[in-house]
């Protein structure tokens, strides 16, 4: 989640004022005199920021459709949760054949659980074991409404999809 590296930009002295794109991809910095230290922030959090030229930066923030601040960066993750809770209830509906009440009410747990999770820690750790924690819990929620309407192997499905395994990637 980028929400913690805005909220440490903008504890910054003097405070940076950063927006970040719908793709979460690109971001304005005000002022524009700082990008070296973002540039130095998003490193520290393990991320590769690169200035645009200005020519590239025009085009790009044309291309944008929506640009996020801090105060409401919780839109883009509850966006970016919505958007894999569909694929997610695909994937199932697909494997398992799921009717489209089922589906729906699949959709409508997901969403719900994420919301959950989403708002059950603040932004600004975003990170770490208490978002784990959060998400685990949103996951054992949707599992446990689901076994009201899915049959025994549909369920099985579902905490296939659901399950995740941990794979650290070496340099």
């Amino acid at each position: 989640m980028i929400a913690p590296v805005l909220v440490r930009m903008e504890k910054m002295k003097p405070p940076v004022r950063i927006e970040v794109d719908h793709s979460g991809t690109l971001m304005r910095v005000t002022p524009g005199s700082d990008s070296e230290r973002v540039k130095a922030e998003l490193s520290s959090a393990g991320l590769d920021g690169e200035e645009l030229a200005p020519d590239a930066a025009v085009k790009a923030v044309a291309g944008a459709t929506s640009w996020y601040a801090r105060a409401n960066i919780r839109e883009l993750s509850r966006e970016e949760f919505r958007t894999l809770a569909r694929r997610w209830a695909a994937q199932v509906v697909e494997n398992a054949h799921l009717t489209s009440e089922q589906e729906s009410r699949l959709v409508a747990s997901l969403d719900g659980a994420m919301d959950e999770a989403l708002a059950s820690i603040p932004l600004e750790r975003g990170e770490g074991q208490q978002w784990a924690d959060a998400k685990l819990k949103a996951r054992n929620r949707v599992l446990e409404e689901a076994a009201v309407y899915l049959q025994p192997a549909q369920l099985a499905e579902l905490r296939e999809t659901l399950a995740w395994a941990v794979v650290k990637v070496l340099p």
